[in-house]
């Protein structure tokens, strides 16, 4: 129940340091699934689907697991956790190298497009930042059961 009050608070706190009429600004679905498909190949590939699915039912109130899913859950959000901030980082120097690559350094212009692709490559950090900070207390949640 508390994480809901959580995601809930968190959310709305991003919405309003955005600004809600400026959402769309920072909505990239190319940018949003080169950060997500990394986590979602590692949920499929190291079949942990269900490790992840029991971590966020136990966020929810969901407390009847066995201490090898507990921690079986826990690896699971931790792997999460570096795949996103990993696949943000490679994602940003991607766009970086490749704005770089891409502009004409003679026409005047060329620092505006560079700024312009500089602050959609953000969105690769963004991104990742934005759902480790919804997925940490999930983590530090875990790790308490477990510990106790």
């Amino acid at each position: 129940m508390f994480y809901a009050i959580y995601l809930l608070g968190i959310v709305l706190f991003f919405l309003n340091g955005i600004g809600f009429s400026r959402c769309t600004d920072f909505v990239d679905n190319i940018t949003l699934t080169y950060v997500l498909f990394p986590s979602i190949l590692m949920l499929f590939c190291t079949r942990s689907w269900k490790d992840f699915g029991r971590a966020m039912l136990f966020a929810f109130g969901k407390r009847d697991l066995s201490y090898e899913q507990y921690k079986n859950s826990l690896q699971t959000i931790k792997m999460v956790l570096i795949t996103l901030l990993l696949s943000g980082g490679i994602c940003f120097s991607i766009s970086i190298v490749n704005s770089m690559r891409s502009l004409d350094w003679i026409q005047e212009d060329s620092f505006g497009w560079l700024i312009l692709d500089f602050s959609v490559a953000m969105l690769s950090f963004l991104y990742p930042l934005m759902l480790t900070i919804l997925l940490l207390p999930v983590y530090h949640i875990l790790k308490k059961d477990i510990q106790a």
